[in-house]
């Protein structure tokens, strides 16, 4: 679950991980907020996590 500043719909872009914009946020940034390590999100993550990559 992720908390957005506002209302979300389908089609807006979510990043959970990685850089938007001028914006980032690491597994080590996210797994300090969790209280765990960055190892346990990815492989907690990976695999139900669809990926779309964009260039």
């Amino acid at each position: 679950m992720l908390r957005t500043p506002g209302p979300v719909k389908v089609g807006d872009d979510a990043v959970a991980v990685g850089r938007q914009g001028d914006e980032e946020i690491t597994y080590a940034e996210l797994a300090e907020k969790a209280g765990t390590i960055d190892y346990e999100l990815c492989t907690l993550l990976m695999p139900r996590v669809p990926r779309i990559y964009k260039e």
